[in-house]
């Protein structure tokens, strides 16, 4: 069982025979969003007891005071992210601005696996905005993430499908023309019919 903990994603849980839980590190290979990455440190620790999993961290074992520069950009790449799923009045320059200040953050903090779900996230309100080149650009982007983090047989596949899919809707009702170009789906795959 791995879990990316909201502090740093390489730390997973070590279930050794006698079935007490541990932290090892490790570099994981494909995100687990059971935690929020912008919980506060006491609300992180308080989801990780759910597993009797006790976070050791170097971010998890710093003071609060030297922590909360990065509690604060975590905090706000939460927000950035639930920006990022509201799409009533979203503009592409609106989309620009939550990327730049989403790529300062992720860059800041180490969670460049976070891309994966951002990624496609940014490419959703890209297309809600209409701006479908640059969705379909992120949309590549979070499937070069999965694949990357996950191998070419990662957990989200029919996720990364079903963005394709709404990616090709989306230029289907725009009168865009060109199709999507995927790593799982062939030109031919692609039904503009719906």
């Amino acid at each position: 069982m791995r879990s990316r903990t909201a502090v740093r994603p390489d730390a997973r849980p070590h279930i050794p025979p006698s079935r007490s839980v541990s932290p090892q590190g490790t570099n994981p290979r494909r995100p687990h969003p059971d935690i929020p990455i912008a919980l506060p440190k006491k609300d992180r620790q308080g989801a990780l007891q759910r597993w009797n999993f006790n976070c050791t961290c170097s971010l998890c074992q710093l003071p609060e005071k030297k922590a909360w520069p990065s509690e604060v950009r975590r905090v706000r790449l939460h927000e950035v992210f639930q920006a990022l799923h509201d799409h009533a009045d979203i503009t592409e320059q609106k989309v620009d601005d939550l990327v730049r200040e989403m790529n300062i953050i992720i860059q800041a903090e180490g969670l460049q696996l976070q891309l994966c779900e951002l990624s496609a996230a940014v490419a959703r309100a890209y297309a809600a905005a209409g701006a479908l080149g640059p969705a379909r650009e992120h949309a590549a982007l979070s499937e070069e993430y999965w694949i990357r983090y996950g191998t070419e047989e990662h957990e989200n596949i029919e996720g990364v499908k079903e963005l394709w899919r709404e990616l090709a809707q989306a230029e289907k009702r725009s009168h865009m023309g060109p199709k999507p170009r995927s790593f799982y789906f062939s030109d031919e795959e692609f039904d503009y019919d719906g």
